[in-house]
């Protein structure tokens, strides 16, 4: 065991791990070294070969614009010859004998062509024969097309094409003649392949082959016409997709085997004028290539091995200073792991080890003083926290329980289910309840307060994130007041409005139907005074019956006893009639009331009483907020699958501040048209309790000055 103990430790010693890469990497350069040192002047002579086949290609690449320079130049003389474009439009091929050849006597063109306008052959002559018109139309020819119609791009009105003839294979340039401003016809100069081949290779120094884009050989030097090798130069049209694709970046080459010679061809792209019509390639010989391996291996082994040992004997001593202050670095920040921060290593050196050791230091000073600082602000917050009467429960980015105070441990255990009486005797495992889970995670879903109610006892909870400098949260903080006294407070306020509202309904409706009866059957016993006293009555009395039926159904709403009958039902036509009882009213103030609505139904599952109710409370508060000569907009529209209502009113606005607030109970803005408006702040209070009982939304947009909108959602009803 102690043996192959040891051994474990040298294998994972740090000297070990030091040496063997010395020693390995030893090897490595002596074997790259007697690598390069046999393929040196292989390498040289092979760098030489490709270097002279590249340069080929380029010889090869300069002369072929330099042949199309040659075209251009005889195209230009010939189009702009004096005679020449009155000729063709004439077609007066004596003219055309007599001017063409002068022009083309001490150029290198094979050919050239003049059309007239329509395509149609008027002129020829060729280097093997001159002759005159045959009539040809060339208007199917693509190119022939695109010069004849005035085509021009980047290379200009100019193009080239490569065709088979008689006389062989033809490379054209093309271009228009003019006369007076306007085409008469086009002219096609050419050269040919065979020729042009020949004097690439002279100028080349290297065998040149052509090829068009179907990989087909239409001109070579490295063999003879007929000798049925050309079919092995024959490439594959991929290769010359390879080439025109990565000419800039990549020069393919491959061997072949021509009249037991070997060589080596490099392609190209043949590009003239933007316009690609195949590719190249240039040959060299290559039997000359020789491997030259004339070095002494045996020398060069001695001079390696002695490197070896050397560097062995040079890696153990450099080892050896390196391990000695790590293992003690080593020893020290394992004992700083198991908490003893008073450790150091106590080393000093000039070196990057003391650097790191004196960082190591430094750093564990610094822990060991942090750690105090965090040990005593634990405390104070420790002793804070359990000091605060609400309730306070820290929870991490998971949610789960990270730290409580004594009062809410006590809600805690109140909400944790237990499901037999063995678990009741057991401390409660706070992050494995899954009630109480559910019921954090409903807290934490949202920044509004909720109420929520724990046995007898009803709690008012606020969640906010804990965020770091950089917004990020990891964590948040739940405060749960008790405010069971407020609750029974507000019970009993409710029950009481529910009482008052029902001891006042009986008085006041008895009022009511006697001064009804009074108006009815004393018409002439009442003088008109009397009579009026008596309207005024019976005003207020439907006055006071309307507000004290609004407060039972306040209290009915607070208590949830309002009941829906729901039913399918258009919300169109609830608004419809509902603005119809608005319209005089808005009238009367000079307020502008227009209504925007679909052509379709909006069929929503509701109880169109509680919902006209809810849109008249909309349209009364921009009524009451509005001042005279403004205006309200009402459009009901669907969204995706929600029938919408928006009401839009140009009056006073509400403030930011105010607008979280304007749908609770009893809040009324302060501006200076409340001063004047009669209410109580339940109009928007009952909007939103019915909407959001319809399983619905409802929001403002408002900004001071400006106008209010207030936004309705319903879902539609998608049952027939």
């Amino acid at each position: 065991m102690n043996i192959r103990h040891s051994l474990q430790r040298l294998v994972n010693s740090i000297g070990t791990k030091i040496i063997f890469p010395y020693v390995l990497l030893t090897l490595i350069v002596a074997g790259i070294g007697a690598f390069i040192v046999t393929n040196l002047v292989t390498g040289t002579l092979q760098e030489r070969f490709d270097n002279q086949l590249l340069d080929a290609g380029r010889v090869v690449a300069e002369i072929m614009v330099d042949y199309e320079q040659d075209r251009l130049a005889v195209l230009r003389a010939v189009a702009g010859t004096e005679g020449v474009p009155e000729a063709l439009i004439k077609q007066d091929i004596p003219t055309l004998i007599s001017l063409v050849p002068q022009i083309l006597a001490n150029s290198n063109t094979d050919a050239l062509i003049l059309l007239d306008n329509g395509g149609v052959e008027v002129y020829s002559w060729f280097r093997a024969q001159e002759m005159s018109a045959k009539g040809v139309d060339f208007s199917n020819l693509e190119d022939v097309r695109l010069v004849l119609n005035g085509y021009v791009d980047d290379a200009g009105n100019r193009r080239g094409m490569l065709t088979k003839t008689p006389y062989g294979f033809i490379i054209f340039t093309l271009g228009p003649v003019f006369q007076n401003g306007e085409q008469v016809g086009a002219v096609l100069v050419g050269t040919n392949i065979d020729e042009m081949v020949m004097s690439l290779t002279e100028n080349a120094i290297a065998r040149v082959t052509l090829y068009d884009t179907q990989g087909e050989v239409i001109g070579t030097s490295l063999t003879s016409e007929g000798s049925g090798n050309q079919e092995m130069l024959k490439e594959s049209p991929e290769l010359y997709q390879q080439v025109a694709a990565n000419a800039q970046d990549q020069v393919p080459t491959r061997s072949v085997n021509v009249r037991n010679q070997n060589y080596l061809l490099a392609y190209g792209d043949w590009r003239l004028r933007g316009q690609s019509f195949g590719i190249y390639s240039v040959a060299l010989p290559s039997n000359f290539i020789v491997n030259a391996a004339a070095t002494s291996r045996s020398s060069l082994s001695m001079v390696f091995s002695m490197a070896t040992i050397g560097v062995f004997a040079i890696g153990y001593t450099i080892s050896q200073r390196i391990v000695s202050p790590l293992n003690r670095l080593v020893k020290t920040s394992a004992a700083v792991t198991q908490g003893n921060l008073n450790q150091r290593t106590g080393i000093i050196r000039g070196d990057e080890i003391g650097v790191l050791a004196q960082s190591f230091d430094n750093m564990t000073q610094t822990l060991e003083i942090r750690n105090e600082q965090l040990i005593e602000q634990a405390s104070n917050l420790r002793a804070i926290l359990h000091s605060i009467a609400d309730a306070v429960i820290v929870l991490d980015r998971d949610d789960k329980i990270v730290t409580t105070n004594p009062s809410a441990q006590k809600i805690l255990q109140d909400v944790a289910y237990r499901p037999t009486d063995d678990e009741k005797t057991r401390p409660i495992d706070m992050n494995r309840n899954e009630s109480l889970l559910e019921w954090l995670t409903q807290l934490t879903t949202s920044t509004q307060t909720h109420r929520l109610k724990v046995g007898n006892r009803v709690f008012s909870a606020l969640t906010s994130s804990v965020t770091r400098p950089d917004d990020t949260r990891f964590g948040s903080v739940i405060v749960m007041r008790d405010i069971t006294r407020e609750v029974e407070a507000e019970e009993r306020q409710n029950a009481f409005i529910t009482n008052i509202s029902h001891e006042l309904r009986t008085p006041l409706t008895s009022v009511k139907g006697y001064i009804s009866l009074l108006l009815a059957n004393s018409k002439d016993d009442l003088s008109d005074q009397n009579r009026q006293f008596a309207e005024v009555i019976e005003n207020n009395t439907d006055t006071l019956v309307k507000h004290v039926n609004r407060l039972m159904e306040i209290a009915e709403i607070q208590t949830g006893t309002l009941k829906l009958k729901k039913e399918r039902i258009s919300l169109k036509k609830v608004v419809e009639e509902t603005v119809q009882t608005w319209e005089t009213k808005m009238g009367a103030k000079g307020i502008s009331l227009t209504l925007e609505s679909i052509n379709e139904e909006l069929w929503v599952l509701g109880d169109s009483t509680r919902l006209s109710w809810a849109i008249s409370n909309m349209l009364q508060n921009a009524y009451d907020y509005t001042y005279e000569d403004g205006s309200v907009h009402i459009r009901v529209f669907g969204k995706d699958d929600q029938a919408c209502v928006s009401i839009a009113d140009s009056g006073v606005g509400i403030n930011a501040t105010d607008q979280p607030f304007i749908f609770e109970r009893f809040y009324r803005i302060d501006n200076e048209l409340t001063y004047n408006t009669p209410g109580m702040g339940l109009g928007l209070f009952i909007v939103r309790f019915i909407i959001e009982n319809h399983m619905g939304n409802v929001s403002v947009e408002s900004q001071p000055g400006v106008g209010s909108t207030f936004h309705i959602s319903l879902p539609l009803d998608a049952n027939e």
